[in-house]
């Protein structure tokens, strides 16, 4: 059910966790000081995800990480978990620079899924709309489709939810998208097919 929660949020309960399991996170100057902690990419809502990225600067060293994770576990409301942490030199590159892609695997019931991956592999330009600033522009996203193609329950077993496992809910596709620049949305991919 935490997939239902919008991107604003979740950051509220990241501030809220990393308060409440005391780690001395740096905080920025000026006027409305607050936490230095920054996201990779904001996932859509209602969508799952096995690895969400958060940058946090630490205000002090922190000796032992697994106790980190500990707390931090502790904190996180039902749902959410650490999965991995790592200390980060000061001249890497922030999340939203270095994540430059991401993959997809997703259920859709419509005809002819296959045909509509082989039309839209084939294609030079694909266009959407895209509403931007109360402004609607048509943009081509095709050069931001890197992987489209079938995928099955098999192969993706152990990282689908376990719900979806033994139901028939279309067929699974695995597209992998850009984000950097004007990055696409999964929604944008699933109106062009």
């Amino acid at each position: 059910k935490i997939r239902f929660t919008g991107h604003r949020d979740v950051a509220r309960i990241w501030e809220r966790t990393l308060r409440k399991a005391e780690v001395p996170v740096a905080m920025s100057t000026g006027f409305t000081p607050r936490l230095k902690m920054a996201f990779g990419l904001a996932l859509p809502t209602g969508a799952e995800s096995l690895v969400e990225l958060l940058d946090v600067t630490l205000a002090d060293a922190v000796d032992d990480l697994e106790s980190l994770v500990r707390r931090l576990d502790e904190s996180l409301p039902v749902g959410m978990a650490v999965t991995g942490i790592r200390e980060c030199g000061p001249s890497e590159v922030s999340l939203q620079e270095d994540v430059v892609a991401t993959t997809w695997v997703m259920a859709i019931d419509a005809a002819d899924v296959s045909g509509n991956i082989d039309r839209l592999n084939a294609a030079s330009e694909v266009w959407v709309d895209r509403e931007r600033k109360g402004e609607t522009r048509r943009d081509d996203i095709r050069s931001g489709i890197l992987h489209l193609g079938p995928a099955s329950l098999a192969e993706h077993s152990d990282v689908l939810p376990p719900q979806w496992l033994g139901e028939s809910r279309g067929e699974l596709i695995e597209a992998v998208l850009t984000t950097a620049g004007r990055g696409i949305r999964p929604t944008e991919l699933i109106e062009a097919l």
